[in-house]
């Protein structure tokens, strides 16, 4: 008997994203089994049986991960499980498979009557002999303690299964394999070999997905301090970069009374202005005038401009960069092909206005602005070819608009959705440009709403006409998030699927209070993009952060994730999250 996962009312929505149950399309049990069930305890997913009997033995989630043809190339599985406490086992228990396009079985994970994890291929599956081995690792029967099964498989060549993080199978060589593409996992108890009528099996299942770009244990972050006080200061706003040339990444931070920089690896903080800097501005480490040294550019509180601090061997230099913008959002691209590096810039702060601000010959001279959208209060940055003519265009808020070498920049809207609750921020959103389905134009990964109480993420997939073509939506979390302010793409995992950091504030502006459950997570793209199965979130800190940055800031070649504490009532820490995925 089927009964289709929408009996569980937001499964469907929400999936792993939101409440942490997997996103199944079915469930299956025997018909006319009563002591059959499957269904979500919580986050896992309880599949039971009453016997071993064919017409007993069957509870499982199923899930069409591949859909039409399947999956080509190599796939990597993952299935966190846990016995019921005391349960024991009198024969071998199915409980997970891989099937292909025909439903044909490519491999079974089971386990046999001493508990051991084993792994079961029929002939033609992934060899064109059968496959039937030992993990050695035994899944505990205290009803509490989880084994975590991944395996890496591609017919007709290798297998892998790691348990619990190490590698216990490793088969290669393979061939003879008349299996299709992978399509469908099922999880649960497919069977159970007992010819017991009456035999009481549960098992639960958690973290379930597939995978066509690597293995699928989530990255993993260490917190630490660089400083618990900010300076002495209420902190705004952040910026990373090497500042003193010792190849390492520093840290710049701008607050109600200086703005300093922080020594990598000691942290030891240096004074570079003093006086209000970074309120509702962006501070970015960059090297503006062209010798070598990076410099820094953020907001002047106190002017209202636009300044940057230039970083000669004599000490730090003030020069305004623009009287005329004041910048929450920036993001770099040479907009005019004249060979320097101009920006974009979303004001929010003062003039409810974006613009392009033109770098001149001389860096020291004002840079030039240019409106791109006179009456915009917008949040979020980007600059990307969007239409592929070879101009880069400017993507803010929910639109990107075109570069056609002159003004005005046509604005074409990827969305109009608008925020649910409260006016006036339908434009705030935090934007990142990916190739996410492997062909132009590029697609957006995009929080919406950021900074209110309301947000959601969300992927845009791009038509091949982006200024004409409708952009597909695609709901990866419905949130509501609170108050996110920072968004970052980066390999957080070691591998090159797709990731997004995205992380809530603890404290949202525009008097929305203090976030009753502040978060960071890391998104990744699992399968096609367009499938809300194939997007995983994983939890970095149950804690928020502000204008929070992904750079690998201890040079082991994984990003790491640097942040401060915004809107506090006192001193604003600065952290930062060591990386420490296994590798």
């Amino acid at each position: 008997m089927r009964r289709k996962a929408l009996l569980l009312g937001l499964l469907l929505v929400s999936g792993c994203l939101i409440s942490g149950q997997d996103l199944y399309d079915d469930f299956v049990i025997d018909s006319g089994c009563g002591g059959c069930a499957v269904g979500f305890v919580g986050t896992e997913l309880e599949a039971r049986i009453e016997g071993g009997t064919d017409d007993h033995d069957t509870a499982y989630g199923l899930r069409d991960f591949g859909g039409g043809n399947g999956w080509a190339g190599p796939i990597w599985t993952r299935d966190v499980m846990r016995l019921a406490p005391g349960q024991s086992l009198s024969a071998n228990l199915a409980v997970f498979q891989l099937r292909d396009a025909d439903d044909a079985l490519v491999f079974e994970i089971y386990l046999a009557p001493d508990r051991t994890v084993r792994l079961w291929s029929p002939p033609g599956g992934l060899a064109g002999t059968s496959i039937n081995a030992s993990t050695g690792v035994v899944v505990p029967d205290d009803g509490v303690s989880t084994t975590a099964v991944e395996v890496s498989a591609l017919r007709n060549a290798s297998v892998v299964v790691r348990v619990d993080g190490t590698d216990r199978i490793v088969l290669g060589s393979l061939d003879g394999a008349t299996t299709r593409n992978p399509r469908r996992l099922r999880a649960g108890i497919d069977h159970y070999d007992s010819a017991a009528g009456e035999e009481q099996v549960a098992i639960y299942h958690s973290k379930v997905n597939a995978s066509t770009s690597g293995w699928l244990g989530p990255p993993l972050f260490a917190r630490s301090l660089i400083d618990a006080q900010g300076g002495g200061q209420q902190v705004d706003a952040l910026g990373v970069g090497d500042i003193n040339g010792d190849g390492r990444p520093d840290v710049a931070v701008g607050g109600d009374s200086r703005l300093l920089w922080y020594r990598n690896p000691d942290w030891a903080a240096s004074t570079i202005a003093v006086g209000g800097y970074g309120a509702g501005a962006m501070t970015l480490v960059r090297d503006i005038d062209g010798d070598g040294r990076r410099d820094v550019v953020t907001g002047e509180d106190a002017s209202g401009s636009t300044v940057w601090f230039g970083n000669t061997p004599g000490g730090w230099v003030r020069h305004v960069l623009t009287a005329g913008a004041y910048c929450h959002d920036l993001a770099v691209g040479d907009l005019n092909a004249d060979g320097r590096a101009d920006l974009a810039c979303v004001d929010q702060y003062y003039h409810g206005e974006i613009f392009w601000l033109e770098a001149p010959a001389d860096p020291t001279a004002p840079w030039a602005v240019h409106v791109i959208d006179p009456a915009r209060n917008a949040m979020g940055a980007a600059i990307a070819d969007i239409d592929g003519d070879g101009r880069p265009d400017v993507i803010a808020g929910r639109a990107w608009y075109q570069n056609v070498d002159g003004s005005p920049w046509p604005r074409h809207p990827y969305t109009t959705m608008r925020d649910p609750a409260r006016a006036g921020f339908d434009d705030y959103a935090k934007v990142t440009v990916l190739d996410l389905d492997g062909h132009r134009p590029p697609d957006l990964f995009v929080t919406l709403f950021s900074e209110t109480p309301e947000g959601e993420v969300f992927a845009f997939l791009a038509p091949s006409d982006p200024a004409t073509g409708t952009w597909t939506p695609v709901l990866i979390d419905p949130g509501p998030l609170f108050g996110v302010h920072s968004q970052a793409a980066a390999p957080f995992d070691g591998t090159p699927r797709h990731q997004v950091m995205v992380g809530e504030t603890n404290i949202g502006g525009f008097d929305f209070g203090t976030n009753p459950d502040p978060q960071i997570y890391v998104y990744r793209l699992l399968g096609p993009p367009g499938r809300v199965a194939s997007w995983e979130r994983s939890l970095v800190d149950q804690l928020g952060t502000h204008e929070a940055q992904a750079v690998d800031l201890d040079g082991d070649g994984l990003p790491d994730i640097v942040g401060h504490d915004e809107n506090t009532p006192g001193n604003g820490a600065v952290r930062w999250w060591r990386n420490v995925t296994p590798r």
